[in-house]
């Protein structure tokens, strides 16, 4: 699968130059190793490993070899949970009480500490579109910038040292404590991604590992990405430095002896699996498309509340703008379905690049 890089456009000179630059940061002791893809048009011209694993066993780096991927793993339960909105299984504006009753009542940070806090009602409810865009209102303990993510640390929400410590647990405690802001009104990086991954065990009644598995991994063929480290695969694990303030390398977490169990929110991957999944997914004909529907009034006011079926059978719902949102891989015709609501009194606007045509208005 490795080109020549004059092959898709890209010069073999001005690649090697990445290897220069990292060998700089490896002989200098900043960093133990790295490995660099560059894939152009479906292909890879550059794929090059350099350094070690482990500097002190010297355990080099090689193709094959699998790293933590930390936050990337956002992304992947974040797919994970729109595959089930995909399904209908949920709407993007539901309110996330709706999963999580003890989150009905929030309520947001005004002054205090914990666990004497002065609190006001928030504006709206939190939604999971809020939880995928960290608009929710949540933190990090490790932010360290105000009250609410002090009693993060205090707690230790999030803390996946704590022994049997699980999602529904983070949950319970972040419904006793208030939000750094009302959703939707701030951006703010949080454990909003630990809580999808919540939901996505609710509605699929599945562990986020497995349902992970099942339904992203396995079928991208990412075989090697997963939250546990197997005991063949440990020798293709790297260990994990932390850079020091003269720039030296401290080993944090040796393969060799950590328990390999990682909680949710941090996927163990090989890299080349993630650019195969990546790949599959920019030159397949059936490639995810994001499409969208506004229905209006006659007079123009924005149409909620319609449902909009298409023609695979995937069904979601205008929001309170009149916008049905969706990811689809196949073409094929959008149906309105209008529920007990007249035809003749919408209008329908097409908002999409992708030809999809409209049959309908119609009812059911």
């Amino acid at each position: 699968m490795l080109v020549k890089p004059e092959e898709v456009g890209l010069s073999s000179a001005r690649l090697g130059r990445i290897s220069d630059h990292l060998r700089r940061y490896i002989d200098a002791g900043k960093l133990a190793g790295t490995l660099t893809l560059v894939a152009r048009r479906g292909k890879i011209a550059y794929f090059e490993a350099l350094g070690h694993l482990e500097v002190e066993r010297k355990r080099p780096v090689a193709p094959d070899s699998i790293f933590r991927i930390y936050s990337m793993t956002k992304p992947i339960a974040s797919v994970g949970l729109m595959m089930l909105w995909e399904q209908g299984r949920l709407q993007l504006d539901d309110p996330v009480h709706k999963f999580i009753p003890a989150w009905r009542d929030q309520r947001v940070f005004v002054g205090g500490n914990h666990p004497a806090w002065k609190t006001a009602p928030v504006e709206r409810p939190m939604t999971v579109r809020d939880l995928l865009t960290h608009t929710s209102g949540l933190t990090y303990g490790f932010m360290e910038r105000t009250n609410v993510d002090a009693a993060y640390r205090k707690l230790g929400v999030a803390d996946r040292t704590r022994s049997g410590y699980t999602a529904r647990d983070m949950v319970a405690e972040l419904a006793a404590l208030p939000l750094e802001f009302s959703p939707g009104t701030r951006w703010n990086y949080s454990v909003s991604t630990d809580v999808v991954g919540h939901l996505i065990e609710i509605i699929s009644g599945q562990r986020l590992d497995a349902y992970l598995r099942e339904h992203v991994l396995q079928p991208l063929g990412m075989a090697d990405t997963s939250f546990v480290v197997t005991e063949e695969q440990s020798k293709r694990f790297a260990a994990n430095y932390q850079r020091q303030a003269d720039d030296s390398l401290k080993l944090i977490d040796d393969p060799a002896s950590e328990d390999r169990l990682l909680a949710p929110g941090a996927l163990r991957a090989e890299a080349w699996a993630l650019w195969l999944a990546l790949a599959r997914e920019w030159t397949s004909p059936a490639a995810w498309r994001a499409d969208s529907v506004t229905v209006r009034e006659s007079d123009g006011r924005p149409a909620a509340g319609v449902a909009v079926r298409l023609g695979g059978g995937l069904l979601t719902e205008t929001d309170p703008r009149g916008v049905a949102r969706f990811v689809r891989t196949e073409p094929g015709p959008i149906e309105l379905a209008l529920e007990g609501r007249s035809p003749e009194t919408r209008r329908v606007l097409l908002e999409s690049e992708h030809g999809i045509t409209l049959t309908g208005p119609s009812r059911r």
